[in-house]
């Protein structure tokens, strides 16, 4: 037998009596502070939760942030297209020859020729052309009415024209 063994053989009594010791000891001071040991493990627990639930709640706040930068490029997008489309939908400011196009049509109250309608202004016929583009394509007050036959096309008011006539006092 080995020269260790042998001491502990020999000191088998004091060796037990010191773990059994050793034993009682932590039991009792297990025993003593049960209620705070308990509060420690639901303290690591609870934290444990906590520290999931914290992971979760910044992974929801960053999509979320995420969706939220998205939709605000979105509204800035949708703002512009709006202002474009305004600028297309609304009549932007007339200008002198046609507030006079859309007054004399106005008083006149009935479809006019081409050729006619051009007699009454001191225009160029590129300036005329240019008004007359505007308010038919730009801002739609005028429409032309087309004939199958041989009569010449006429210009009219559309209802969008009339009422800038009445609104402005043209007629």
């Amino acid at each position: 037998m080995p020269l260790d063994m042998q001491w502990i053989i020999d000191h088998w009594h004091v060796i037990g009596t010191s773990v059994v010791s050793i034993t009682g000891v932590v039991w009792a001071w297990f025993s003593a502070h049960y209620g705070i040991i308990r509060k420690i493990f639901r303290w690591i627990r609870k934290q444990c939760y906590l520290r999931a639930e914290n992971a979760s709640l910044t992974e929801r706040i960053a999509a979320t942030e995420q969706r939220a930068i998205a939709a605000e490029a979105r509204a800035v997008e949708a703002e512009s297209e709006r202002d474009i489309l305004r600028d297309r939908v609304e009549p932007s400011d007339l200008r002198p020859p046609e507030i006079e196009i859309v007054g004399f049509l106005a008083k006149r109250g009935v479809p006019i020729e081409c050729f006619r309608l051009r007699e009454n202004f001191a225009l160029e016929q590129t300036r005329f052309d240019h008004h007359m583009d505007r308010l038919k394509g730009v801002l739609f007050y005028i429409r032309v009415r087309r004939y199958a036959d041989s009569r010449a096309s006429t210009y009219e008011l559309t209802e969008k024209g009339k009422e800038y006539a009445v609104t402005h006092s043209l007629c």
